[in-house]
C-alpha cells in the first residue's frame, strides 16, 4: 500500500508540473482562438443558453484568459472568475484590471456558499479537470 500511495503522490506532481508549465505556454497563443468563427459561436452559445441578466452573479469555472467572463460582463452580470493558470489570470487582468479573478484550483472547495451564484459557467475545463478533492 505505501508504494502505491508513493507513486500516487509522485504522478500527481508530476502532473501539476508539467500542466503548470503547458498551461503557461498555451495561454501565450490562446486568444488567437477569438478570430476563429466556430469559437465565437461557441461563447455566444454559453451566452444565449445561460440567459445572463443584470446583476447576475456568475461564476466562470477555469476561465482562462477572461474571454467568456468579458462576454458576462457586457450583459453588467457581476462575474467571478476562477483559474489556476498564473499566466492565463494575468492575460485576464490585462483586459479587465478590475475584473473579480481568484487564482485556484476548481477541484478544491470553492470559499462561496451553496447558492450563491446565479449562473455556473465553464468552457473547455470540465473534461480536463482532475477528480475533485473536497
Amino acid at each position: 500500500m505505501g508504494l502505491y500511495i508513493f507513486i500516487y503522490v509522485l504522478f500527481n506532481y508530476l502532473m501539476k508540473s508539467l500542466t503548470t508549465e503547458f498551461w503557461k505556454r498555451y495561454f501565450k497563443v490562446y486568444d488567437a482562438l477569438n478570430e476563429l468563427i466556430p469559437y465565437q459561436n461557441l461563447l455566444e452559445t454559453i451566452i444565449v443558453q445561460s440567459e445572463p441578466k443584470q446583476k447576475d452573479k456568475i461564476l466562470d469555472l477555469g476561465s482562462g484568459s477572461g474571454n467568456l467572463a468579458v462576454k458576462f460582463g457586457k450583459f453588467g452580470a457581476d462575474v467571478t472568475c476562477i483559474d489556476s493558470s498564473e499566466g492565463a489570470v494575468a492575460i485576464h487582468r490585462q483586459k479587465e484590471p478590475n475584473a473579480n479573478i481568484l487564482e485556484g484550483d476548481i477541484t478544491r472547495k470553492l470559499p462561496f456558499e451553496n447558492n450563491y451564484f446565479d449562473i455556473v459557467c465553464s468552457n473547455n475545463v470540465i473534461y480536463i479537470a482532475r477528480t475533485p478533492n473536497f
